[in-house]
């Protein structure tokens, strides 16, 4: 649901693609999930024959590309594919790997009261943002297919892995959580071959290992209105971050901005923020969060942080005002003036 740009601050030129074994940094770029991957590794082998950074990499990207092929709605042998084309009240079998992540953007739908929810679909499918005579919905419109637009609407069998909708017609997307789970995979498979050191980007979320020759990783944040850069953070070992924006996919119509992240309630583009970043150990928190907090807006969102010690939040509202997480002090070099630490 989401291609923020994040900008990476580092000591040493991130190259996009790099061949020879003998650099310290490797970094190699391809096309998954439908949008741009990098994976940056810092290596030391300099063996003529055999390059592990080289090897991990592959693997890596194997990692992702099987991913996608999994879950990717476009992909006709793909779970969400069946399940988007399957027929309601009748069980649907998918992998038991796409199932678990189902089951816990469920779970993360009943936490966030259904600001996070996968069958967004029927609803963005409304919102033709690439037509050059978009526009918006009518309420009539909108109004029709919002029942379909409900977490409640799928059925899950943990024992046998199916799946059952409701109606027909309730479509899924796992783009606001596939791509950090996709990101921890690939992470997983660099420390499995011997990766100390490494970043993996997956359109603008991203999740780091160790750190910069001894230094942390630092990340830069884009102002969404200026596409200039307006902080910096520094992320910890195994850290990462993702962001939603509305700068990325939208289409101005009347003096109104229409952007892709839609409140499932009013299957209206969600107003409150224009970007949100959520720092976490855990890639697919992070990923889901950062969607749902933009539905929610500041005061559910200050209230739903409360009890959320495994993540850091970067917010700025509608009127350009910036919430970092007290956590954050000491990590951040900001390139503005008002900041609101909650």
């Amino acid at each position: 649901m989401k291609n923020p740009k994040i900008i990476f601050l580092t000591i040493l030129t991130l190259f996009p693609l790099l061949f020879s074994c003998s650099k310290e940094t490797i970094s190699i770029s391809a096309t998954h999930m439908g949008t741009l991957v990098t994976i940056t590794v810092r290596s030391n082998s300099y063996h003529i024959k055999i390059c592990p950074a080289r090897q991990a990499i592959s693997l890596a990207f194997y990692e992702i590309s099987r991913i996608e092929k999994l879950m990717s709605p476009y992909i006709e042998e793909s779970d969400i594919y069946r399940i988007n084309n399957g027929v309601s009240k009748t069980a649907i079998k998918i992998s038991p790997e796409t199932f678990t992540l189902i089951e816990k953007s469920q779970k993360l739908s009943e936490k966030s009261q259904g600001a996070f929810d996968i069958t967004f679909v029927p609803l963005s499918k409304l919102y033709d943002y690439k037509n050059p005579n978009f526009e918006p919905p009518s309420l009539d419109d909108i109004e029709k297919i919002k029942h379909l637009v409900n977490y409640k609407n799928l059925i899950l069998n943990s024992e046998h892995h199916e799946i059952v909708k409701k109606y027909d017609d309730v479509n899924i997307g796992l783009g606001s959580i596939a791509k950090g789970y996709a990101i921890e995979q690939a992470v997983g498979v660099l420390r499995e071959n011997g990766i100390k050191s490494a970043i993996v980007e997956i359109g603008g979320d991203l999740q780091v290992i160790g750190s910069n020759a001894g230094k942390a990783w630092t990340t830069g944040l884009v102002n969404p209105r200026k596409k200039e850069i307006m902080m910096s953070v520094s992320l910890k070992n195994n850290e990462g971050i993702a962001t939603s924006g509305d700068y990325e996919r939208y289409v101005e119509y009347d003096g109104e901005r229409y952007h892709h992240i839609l409140n499932p309630k009013t299957g209206k583009p969600a107003k409150a923020f224009v970007s949100v970043s959520v720092i976490s150990k855990d890639m697919i928190l992070a990923d889901a969060y950062s969607t749902a907090i933009f539905v929610m807006g500041l005061e559910r969102a200050l209230e739903f942080l409360k009890d959320e010690n495994d993540v850091s939040v970067i917010m700025m509202d509608a009127n350009m005002n910036i919430y970092v997480s007290k956590k954050l002090k000491g990590r951040i070099n900001f390139l503005y003036d008002k900041v609101n630490w909650i």
